[in-house]
């Protein structure tokens, strides 16, 4: 039996995507930030990274600008890098793209 692992959330921009071929397969990376705010000051700020695989990615790579609103609903997946300048190994967590809405550019 398959667990819930989706995820959704809100936030801007931060890092302009980047595009590369995984096993035959177009994967666009890009980072936001959510903000959470209270009476008004920012409190908190999260950066996340997205990635979208294969046919999700359609239109998108035109759409992701930096500083734009979007929406991403996901699943969580855990990647194992390496540093090879520090020599050290660690896990990240990124979001993995199932459906992106992008708010209106003003």
């Amino acid at each position: 039996m398959n667990q819930l692992n989706s995820v959704l959330i809100e936030g801007r921009i931060h890092k302009a995507a980047e595009s590369r071929v995984v096993g035959g397969i177009t994967v666009l990376k890009f980072t936001i930030a959510s903000t959470r705010y209270d009476n008004n000051k920012e409190i908190d700020v999260v950066y996340i990274d997205i990635e979208v695989w294969g046919k999700i990615d359609g239109g998108y790579s035109g759409a992701v600008e930096e500083g734009r609103d979007v929406r991403v609903v996901g699943r969580l997946k855990q990647n194992q890098v390496y540093d090879s300048e520090n020599k050290v190994s660690f896990k990240q967590i990124v979001i993995v793209a199932e459906h992106i809405e992008f708010k209106e550019a003003y």
